[in-house]
């Protein structure tokens, strides 16, 4: 087999120059630079998608009211999904809606500690709840039996904040005393982590 003279010194015994070519050219695809692939949004795109959205937001309307609160709203989550809302008020009752209908759905009192604050665990059937002031406390409700499965204390002063984690069952609180404390309910009782907003700054703690 014929091999030319620029590649004889390299060519292999049985490798022809069809052979060598193809090779040579898939080397090269292999060293194209990757940055070569990514394509950055323009300007113009990129408010161009703003737009949109804010054009989206425009025509939301208010498609449900839920009427017979006995005291102001305390706390409003949804669950992950977006189906399911949990509306808590300053009576101590929780409320869980149906977002995509606007029915209510389930109702649970919570009379001897009341409700502070409100906001879905990880699970679709159960809710974390703060006490209402004085209280400190931290409780992770189940709406399937209506009962407290786990209590979390940690706070010196009321709870103000939830937040629940989207991918497991931990969650925040955000108390008075200026500390957010993560959480993890299928500990009991254990502060996974502590931070101190305000730090040394004792002139930004509340009173």
């Amino acid at each position: 087999q014929a091999v030319s003279r620029s590649t004889r010194h390299t060519a292999k015994p049985g490798t022809s120059r069809w052979a060598l070519t193809r090779s040579s050219r898939k080397k090269r695809r292999r060293v194209r630079p990757a940055r070569a692939c990514l394509r950055l949004p323009s300007g113009g795109e990129r408010r161009s998608s703003r737009s949109k959205d804010m054009d989206a937001a425009r025509k939301f309307r208010v498609a449900q009211v839920f009427r017979g609160a006995g005291a102001p709203c305390v706390g409003l989550s949804f669950h992950g999904g977006g189906r399911w809302c949990v509306a808590a008020t300053g009576d101590g009752v929780v409320r869980v809606l149906d977002g995509l209908r606007g029915v209510l759905r389930k109702e649970v009192r919570c009379a001897a500690r009341g409700v502070g604050a409100a906001c879905f665990g990880h699970a679709e059937l159960c809710v974390v709840v703060a006490d209402a002031a004085p209280g400190t406390g931290v409780r992770y409700l189940s709406l399937h039996d209506n009962r407290y499965l786990r209590a979390f204390e940690g706070h010196a002063a009321p709870v103000c904040g939830l937040a629940p984690s989207p991918a497991s069952d931990a969650f925040f609180s955000l108390g008075e005393d200026g500390t957010c404390v993560l959480w993890d309910a299928a500990q009991r009782r254990a502060a996974v982590a502590r931070l101190d907003v305000f730090g040394a700054d004792a002139s930004r703690r509340p009173r």
